[in-house]
């Protein structure tokens, strides 16, 4: 909404638009002639056609958002309108001196704000981001500049200099503008694969970004593919309809898992926890491992050790059994007996290969 708005920027629209709008704050009658006058510094000659200006166009379409603005906050009938065509007249009658005023500074100091956070935090997400939303400003000279700074007051241990990373706005705009891709790629087992792609939802873990969608020919949806699996630089195949996600589709699928994999006979589950430190008692509970975590005892002396528990209900992957081996020998799974089991598994592979 910020970078939509007819009154911020350097665009001719957005000049013609404030052009306007301090035109109708004289409340004296303008045209649409008067406005090109101003913008232009000059005066149109006795039988030269203000209609043939080059931006005459540009200068209705940003006068009537204008005119929609002051509608919205002076009133409906805070523009009076006399005449017809390219000779219609207009006037502002509305209380206010300046009813927009407030909006136009706010719209100027939001965005500004905005643009410092931008520039502060250049590694705390991938710069690719910037580049495509700020192509073509020169503040895109700023951040990059920000970027080699060891100044910045927001930072973050995960490096973001990650494989195909200028490849993110592609599937986003692809994902906002209903676009089918080619995708070529390389499997976790180095299997080659070629993919027609419908990317609907992209998503960050443990410091790699995935694109989540429906491929043909295969019937495993929603397929995820790991961007720096990627082979080249995607392709819009152009004959193809697009098939967006059902509603909601996405905030289901990932509800009820830790990261992005969903195994397959796996279901959702309580998983009772117990916490054998103190420290990793208070880590999980100000960190929790999943949204549905519940603490239901606290870390105290019980009657068959000290220790606290926490339940999740969440279906068990390997995202979860690798967060909960993080944690040693502070955490123990309770239950249920086979996620318990297939924890010790992996300390006893674990030990094996320390042993030898």
């Amino acid at each position: 909404m910020i970078k939509n708005s007819i009154f911020l920027g350097d665009s001719i629209a957005t000049l013609l638009a404030n052009e306007s709008y301090e035109l109708l704050m004289t409340r004296e009658k303008i045209t649409h002639k008067q406005i090109l006058e101003a913008y232009n510094n000059k005066k149109f000659g006795e039988n030269e056609s203000h209609s043939s200006d080059p931006v005459y166009k540009e200068l209705l379409k940003a006068f009537r958002k204008v005119c929609d603005l002051l509608r919205k906050y002076a009133g409906a009938d805070c523009i009076v309108e006399e005449g017809k065509n390219r000779d219609k007249t207009f006037r502002y009658c509305g209380e206010d001196d300046d009813p927009l005023k407030e909006y136009r500074e706010g719209v100027a100091a939001s965005f500004n704000e905005y643009l410092q956070f931008c520039m502060e935090s250049t590694n705390f997400f991938p710069i690719v981001w910037l580049e495509h939303f700020f192509k073509g400003n020169t503040d895109l000279f700023f951040f990059k500049q920000n970027k080699k700074s060891d100044d910045q007051p927001l930072t973050t241990d995960s490096e973001q200099d990650l494989k195909n990373k200028e490849m993110l706005p592609i599937f986003y705009e692809a994902i906002k503008n209903g676009k089918v891709l080619r995708v070529k790629y390389e499997s976790f087992d180095k299997i080659k694969l070629d993919k027609i792609f419908h990317p609907q939802h992209i998503r960050e873990y443990n410091n790699r970004w995935f694109v989540f969608g429906k491929a043909e020919d295969t019937q495993f949806y929603p397929l995820p593919i790991a961007i720096d699996r990627i082979q080249e630089m995607p392709e819009e195949v152009a004959d193809e309809e697009y098939s967006p996600a059902e509603q909601g589709f996405y905030a289901k699928f990932f509800k009820d898992i830790l990261g992005v994999t969903h195994e397959v006979g796996s279901q959702v589950e309580k998983i009772k926890i117990r916490t054998h430190n103190i420290k990793v008692h208070g880590l999980i509970m100000t960190k929790p491992l999943h949204k549905s975590q519940e603490e239901i005892s606290k870390f105290q002396e019980q009657k068959d050790g000290e220790y606290g528990e926490i339940e999740l209900t969440i279906e068990p992957n390997r995202e979860l059994i690798s967060r909960i081996l993080s944690f040693g020998s502070g955490l123990e799974i309770v239950s249920p007996e086979s996620l318990r089991q297939r924890i010790g598994e992996n300390i006893k592979e674990m030990m094996n290969m320390y042993n030898q």
